[in-house]
């Protein structure tokens, strides 16, 4: 069956109609089902923003919507349903259920204050036919019910599951429980996903190959020619790309063996565009010696990936420019983008420590004073 596809800026703007949803002075929006590729950010967008959209909705305060996650591919439908024990009666034997734990969890939620709960049924496309019977209910907001338990109206269902052709474990889901819900087939936002990944520290380079290199940001499903290149490999790459910049293994050249490294991450392919793609970008940016004789006039790039880069040159070679090079480096660093300057300001506070250089302007003053928490949690 063919499902709306729908970007992830789509799908919050139709979902704060539907959360707004009552009849007879109740809350009763619809349940959500999102479908698409690994790795795209399904989960952490109903975990964070989607419950967001819940909480302005419902009008609630912070702490009052909680997110509770369920993994329904590796559960088993009596973990949900829970198990009969045949129990003595009065006529006889008869059959209880025990109760589900996830009933037990969501009923310690509301114990602990919680007004509302965002449950996230993890997966549901690979679980067994008779977890995604047991959750038609659940999803139908009529029902609401997991077995002989309602989950009641202070409990809205998003559901979440990779699609048959990402050859992940999943098929086709039951008829059962589209007829319960809203479904949208998971379109990929690159601009919308590049604002996340630097909303989220990602290193430049990788926000800026996401921005503006076409194809870069694959939907293929990964297979043994080559690793897929989702958001959630680009954050990795990003955290791999970090330390390797940290240890002074990466300024802004991608050796063969760096390539191989990023390769392992998002694959060949996309590894040949980013290393590519940072040629291109090291081309034209001021040189080490240029930032330290003018730091105050030397090119500061327009792109925030060269202007990293820029900052790396000039890190990398700042013991050879006498005890000053620590101050001139953060007059250049206060001209780069602000949300970049303190995290380049961090690096130069910490080389100047390994290298015993002063920071004594009272630019680095004030910077090292504002910014103290992040220097001292930061390994020397």
């Amino acid at each position: 069956m063919a499902h709306v596809k729908a970007t992830f800026s789509e799908i919050s703007y139709l979902q704060q109609i539907n959360q707004h949803t009552t009849r007879d002075g109740e809350f009763c929006p619809s349940s959500m089902i999102i479908l698409g590729g690994a790795g795209g950010g399904k989960s952490q967008y109903c975990k964070n923003e989607f419950a967001e959209i819940v909480r302005q909705a419902r009008g609630l305060a912070a702490g009052e919507v909680v997110v509770e996650l369920t993994q329904a591919a590796i559960r088993d439908d009596q973990e949900y349903a829970g198990v009969g024990v045949p129990q003595k009666a009065d006529k006889g034997l008869v059959t209880r259920f025990s109760i589900p734990n996830l009933i037990e969890r969501l009923d310690e939620l509301r114990a602990n204050g919680a007004k509302c709960i965002v449950l996230v049924v993890d997966e549901v496309s690979a679980a067994s036919d008779a977890i995604q019977k047991l959750f038609a209910p659940v999803a139908d907001k009529f029902d609401h019910r997991l077995g002989d338990h309602v989950l009641g109206n202070d409990v809205v269902i998003a559901m979440t599951g990779n699609r048959a052709k990402d050859k992940a474990g999943s098929r086709r889901l039951l008829a059962h429980l589209p007829n319960r819900a809203c479904v949208y087939d998971l379109q990929v936002d690159h601009a919308a996903g590049a604002d996340w990944l630097e909303d989220h520290d990602c290193h430049s380079l990788l926000v800026a190959a996401v921005r503006s290199l076409d194809g870069f940001i694959s939907e293929a499903s990964p297979t043994e020619d080559g690793q897929m290149c989702s958001m959630r490999q680009v954050e990795q790459t990003s955290d791999w790309l970090k330390t390797a910049e940290e240890i002074g293994e990466f300024t802004d050249y991608v050796t063969p063996l760096l390539e191989k490294g990023i390769a392992s991450y998002i694959g060949i392919d996309a590894a040949a565009m980013l290393t590519s793609f940072a040629r291109q970008l090291a081309e034209g940016i001021p040189t080490a010696e240029e930032i330290f004789a003018a730091p105050n006039q030397a090119k500061v790039p327009s792109n925030p990936a060269s202007q990293q880069f820029a900052v790396n040159r000039a890190i990398a070679e700042i013991a050879k420019h006498g005890p000053e090079a620590g101050n001139k480096l953060m007059d250049y660093v206060n001209r780069i983008a602000p949300d970049l300057a303190i995290i380049a300001g961090v690096k130069v506070a910490r080389a100047s420590v390994r290298n015993n250089i002063l920071l004594n302007s009272d630019l680095a003053g004030a910077f090292m004073i504002k910014h103290h928490d992040l220097i001292q949690l930061t390994a020397v």
